[in-house]
């Protein structure tokens, strides 16, 4: 199994059931550091323990966090619809990675 020197970062785009998966899965990952969530609901966030993401690292939108966050993947777990528009602005950004739920 290859070994890992350093985490990858990451950022998850939705807060709802699918991103909330995703974020948990990250932050019990010794491969990777959740850096970011960002969702345009408030009360979503807020499911996020000061313990698991800091207050700084939840956003309202993901343009704010693609601005503020550099990270290396980007996981985008929002509606169908949306997926487009965020994966676009995503590719835009020095990623390794891009997940598209």
């Amino acid at each position: 199994m290859r070994s890992f020197a350093s985490p990858l970062t990451a950022t998850v785009v939705g807060a709802g059931t699918g991103g909330m998966l995703s974020a948990r899965a990250l932050l019990a990952s010794p491969r990777f550091e959740l850096v970011g969530v960002a969702d345009t609901s408030a009360e979503a966030l807020a499911r996020l323990s000061a313990e698991e993401l800091a207050e700084g690292a939840k956003f309202g939108s993901y343009q704010e966090m693609f601005a503020a966050v550099a990270a290396d993947v980007v996981c985008v777990s929002t509606y169908a619809p949306t997926h487009l528009e965020i994966a676009k602005a995503a590719m835009n950004l020095p990623v390794k990675g891009i997940l598209v739920e």
